[in-house]
């Protein structure tokens, strides 16, 4: 765990079925904007309650996100597995308040995919997470930069910051059709799924 007291601490959660290297490529683009004091927690979820089940179990998730970001991490870049042990459904807003109660002098920078703007409002307990974040972060998926994202949630407007990080090609949902290239994931998971026949490639 990063430093108590860190100045921000950044959280990123998601799936990560698979982690692939557009999640490198935008940890990367967090890591050139942090401050010596602070943090980064990589959080991949159980269950997330607004998508589908999850095709690889937790083991393998946890696995394959050791491997892929193991030259990110550090003293102060983490990689939790909070929410894969509750074995539940993984609510931001949970994870945010255990961070915030052990770390009570810190502020958190949230870190989201414009992709996930349409359906903030579902978000469980929205208003009080809303209340806990210091900056949401937004990273780009299919608006290139300068051009502005469209639709950014009210709620969150004022606490909005846009990153102009380059747009990747590559994405979960496209590797579990089987649509990837070798440099989309680690080799070594490359080899696991090939191993275990998931996600053939078209």
């Amino acid at each position: 765990m990063g430093r108590l007291g860190a100045d921000l601490i950044f959280v990123y959660g998601g799936s990560f079925d698979p982690p692939h290297r557009g999640h490198v490529l935008l940890l990367e683009s967090i890591l050139g904007r942090m401050k010596a004091n602070d943090s980064l927690y990589i959080v991949p979820n159980h269950n997330s309650p607004l998508k589908e089940t999850k095709l690889l179990e937790n083991g393998l998730i946890w696995k394959f996100c050791q491997w892929t970001f193991e030259k990110i991490l550090g003293p102060n870049i983490n990689l939790v597995d909070w929410e894969l042990k509750k074995k539940e459904k993984s609510y931001t807003i949970d994870t945010i308040e255990d961070i915030l109660n052990k770390n009570p002098s810190s502020e958190i920078g949230l870190i989201l995919g414009e992709d996930n703007l349409a359906d903030f409002h579902k978000w469980h307990r929205v208003s009080s997470l809303v209340a806990l974040i210091k900056s949401f972060l937004i990273f780009r998926r299919t608006t290139p930069t300068p051009k502005p994202i469209q639709d950014i949630p009210l709620i969150i407007s004022t606490k909005v910051e846009i990153m102009n990080n380059s747009l990747w090609n590559v994405s979960s949902t496209e590797i579990r059709k089987g649509f990837f290239s070798d440099t989309d994931v680690d080799v070594r998971v490359l080899n696991e799924l090939e191993a275990l026949g998931i996600y053939p490639r078209s």
